[in-house]
């Protein structure tokens, strides 16, 4: 029985210890990711885009503008909103004095995560005064800390406010003190001269060009700004204009374009070496790399000179790049060689610039050459398409501009007001725009209509408000709810001519004589309200004055609301 063979016995497989560890490992893992997972990304995704806003500040700092770009571009792909990214992104953009926008939205961010600074408020506020929105940077100076309105900072955003609400005087003494809080700057030392150069007694105006001068020589950005200062003045000897072209050629900051500032002032002290000087700069500019060449050409087009443009772009250079194109076609453009430009911008061959660049050269061409009013508009509208009707901010603006320039109000406005629906920060800005094409284009019906969206934009703005109200009555819309508004919402005794208006369109001629008489200051005026003030007064019988009023203003500035009470005066 012992020898009898014996069945096989199954092997048992153990379990591999590393497997164990493995799985265990996997699962702890995806606990930890379903628990963590999120934050842990966002972490290293932040830790990455540091790194990369890091590198983009060391490259600022050194002013290597192009690898400063390219990591924060870098940094922008694996997080947008990081503050150190933010802050890179703000720096570089102050420090090349790029886009405004650009800059403003970054800033917006920063302020929303309370990462602001005191100076990025501040910026906000001269960015807003810059694009021309002083509602909105009036408002944003309102929410600024009482101790930091005091500071030189703060009062000199005090001064620029002023300025730009037209109150000139009170900015400059506000500025004066600003700058006194810090004479030794060599900033304030500047810019005090600068003011001083602006002042009526001849001693302080000769002071303040001895320490124009001084400053000057120096190597730092105060020197460049006192330079570009003085090339600018007309009153440069022929001595001190050869004195300043040899600073500048001194400078190591100082760019092509202030050299050519500088040569231009020295045409202007000594006209009669401006032909041998001439002859010498486009000597020295013949055969310079595209990026040299450039602003040459554009000095010599201010300079008068389109004909040495054209003989400097050989062999078709000019096909080369968008910064050629644009003086050899503007040199053609002065020679009225209209039809040499339709014909290349109408040719197969590639060119070096977007296709709205071309429909508005086209436009221009064709109105030039006398093509008809359709192929102008055609133009136009294909070059607006092309701006993504409005998302493409500068090329909108380029396309309304060209339109307002040729008189194509109703198209201008078009323009302008699908930009406004696109860009929310410029806003206000082109919504004035579009109320100004209207008026220009004596389209009633479209400048109530853009009155009053300033209007609901801007309800702080009474200048908005009492255009809008004035709009409204002079057309005979809506009069009822406007008179309420006179009741209800408006300062009593406020707005005499239109409550005179609102009267008249009510039938009550003795309220329209008791707030005509309340008008203080007449004459002041705008024409359109002239017009309207002198049909109030023949309507309630004061003829003669009314006809007084009415033969001094000229029709064509009219509404055609305007001139039916104009000539109910006449």
């Amino acid at each position: 029985m012992s020898d009898a063979p014996q069945p096989p016995v199954a092997s048992v497989r153990r379990p591999k210890p590393w497997l164990t560890w493995i799985m265990g490992a996997l699962f702890g893992l995806g606990i930890l990711y379903w628990w963590a997972g999120e934050r842990v990304i966002q972490w290293g995704r932040s830790l990455i885009a540091g790194h990369y806003a890091a590198q983009a500040q060391a490259s600022i700092q050194k002013k290597d503008w192009a690898t400063a770009g390219q990591n924060i571009g870098h940094a922008r792909r694996w997080l947008v909103n990081d503050a150190a990214v933010l802050r890179a992104y703000a720096d570089l953009l102050i420090a090349t004095n790029s886009d405004p926008v650009s800059l403003l939205q970054v800033l917006r961010v920063l302020e929303s995560q309370n990462k602001a600074t005191s100076e990025d408020r501040l910026r906000i506020s001269q960015i807003f005064i810059s694009l021309g929105h002083i509602d909105a940077a009036r408002a944003e100076y309102n929410k600024l800390p009482t101790a930091q309105r005091e500071t030189r900072g703060g009062l000199e955003l005090l001064a620029d406010l002023l300025r730009a609400e037209g109150h000139v005087t009170e900015s400059e003494k506000l500025l004066r003190r600003a700058l006194a809080m810090a004479p030794e700057d060599p900033s304030s030392r500047l810019r005090l001269a600068i003011l001083d150069h602006q002042n009526s007694f001849p001693e302080i105006q000769a002071r303040s060009r001895e320490v124009l001068w001084e400053i000057a020589q120096g190597q730092d950005e105060n020197a460049l700004r006192a330079l570009e200062f003085l090339s600018a003045q007309p009153q440069l000897t022929g001595e001190e204009a050869e004195k300043l072209l040899s600073l500048i050629e001194a400078h190591s900051g100082a760019s092509t374009q202030l050299r050519y500032s500088a040569l231009s002032a020295r045409f202007r002290a000594r006209p009669q070496d401006r032909a041998a000087l001439l002859d010498r700069e486009i000597e020295r500019i013949q055969g310079q790399g595209v990026e040299d060449l450039a602003p040459a050409l554009q000095w010599l087009l201010l300079e008068h000179q389109p004909e040495q443009v054209i003989a400097l772009l050989p062999d078709q250079l000019y096909l080369k790049s968008a910064q050629l194109l644009h003086p050899y076609l503007l040199a053609l453009g002065e020679l009225n060689r209209w039809q040499d430009i339709d014909t290349l911008l109408s040719s197969p061959k590639p060119l070096p610039v977007a296709t709205t660049f071309i429909h508005l050269w086209r436009a221009r061409a064709a109105e030039k050459l006398g093509s008809g009013i359709g192929s102008i508009r055609h133009h136009l509208e294909s070059a607006f398409a092309q701006t993504g009707r409005g998302a493409n901010e500068g090329a909108a603006r380029a396309t309304a501009e060209v339109a307002e320039q040729m008189g194509q109000w109703d198209l201008a406005a078009q323009y302008y007001q699908e930009t406004a629906q696109q860009q929310p920060i410029s806003q206000g800005t082109l919504m004035e725009k579009v109320y100004e094409m209207a008026m220009r284009g004596r389209d009633t019906g479209a400048a109530i209509k853009a009155a009053r969206q300033l209007a609901e934009l801007h309800p702080e703005n009474l200048v908005y408000t009492q255009r809008a109200l004035y709009l409204g009555l002079v057309a005979g819309f809506e009069i009822e709810t406007i008179s309420q508004r006179l009741n209800h919402e408006i300062a009593p005794g406020s707005y005499p001519l239109l409550r005179a208006l609102a009267a008249y369109r009510l039938g009550n001629l003795d309220e329209v004589r008791q707030h005509l008489m309340a008008i203080k200051d007449p004459d002041d005026l705008p024409a359109g309200q002239k017009a309207a003030r002198a049909g109030l007064l023949s309507a309630c019988g004061d003829t003669g004055a009314a006809y007084q009023i009415a033969e001094t203003i000229p029709s064509p500035l009219l509404l055609p609301e305007e001139i039916r009470f104009l000539k109910r005066a006449l």
